[in-house]
């Protein structure tokens, strides 16, 4: 199940104020620290307009949806559908003499007290950074996985 939470719940430290209008794909770029060796942004909102895309979409979503799965489950008492619900990405990854780091920043629609209630109903942890709920995984140490939940669209 750790490992599970590792995959679905990639570390989102932002302590930010809270943005007005949805999130743009700069916005989430703010937030990409100075030494990030690979930055990958996705305009997934775009892309699942594209006809093509919609058929492969359909084709390959149980990759996606985790469906028959505890990932499933997850997205489930989470109330998100990453298909319907995410509109940007943005990932990036840093290694520095072993020492990997990522963050991922998505933005969408979520629910953020359902997401953190399944995270916490896995074993998971709440803290509070800079008035920002920011959730641990089940048995999560400082560099493990984490999620922060700044806003029902980030």
């Amino acid at each position: 199940m750790k490992a599970l939470l590792r995959t679905a719940i990639v570390l989102t430290l932002v302590a930010a104020p809270l943005l007005a209008a949805p999130p743009t794909v700069n916005d989430l770029l703010r937030y990409v620290p100075a030494d990030a060796q690979v930055v990958m942004a996705v305009d997934a909102a775009a892309l699942r307009a594209h006809p093509l895309i919609q058929a492969w979409i359909l084709d390959h979503q149980a990759g996606w949806t985790g469906v028959d799965s505890d990932l499933q489950r997850f997205l489930s008492d989470a109330g998100l559908d990453p298909l319907h619900d995410v509109d940007l990405m943005v990932v990036t990854a840093t290694t520095t003499a072993g020492d990997d780091h990522a963050l991922a920043l998505f933005a969408g629609r979520y629910d953020p007290a359902s997401l953190g209630a399944a995270v916490v109903a896995r074993g998971g942890r709440t803290e509070t950074v800079n008035g920002v709920p920011l959730y641990l995984a089940a048995g999560g140490k400082a560099d493990d996985a984490a999620l922060a939940l700044p806003s029902a669209d980030l």
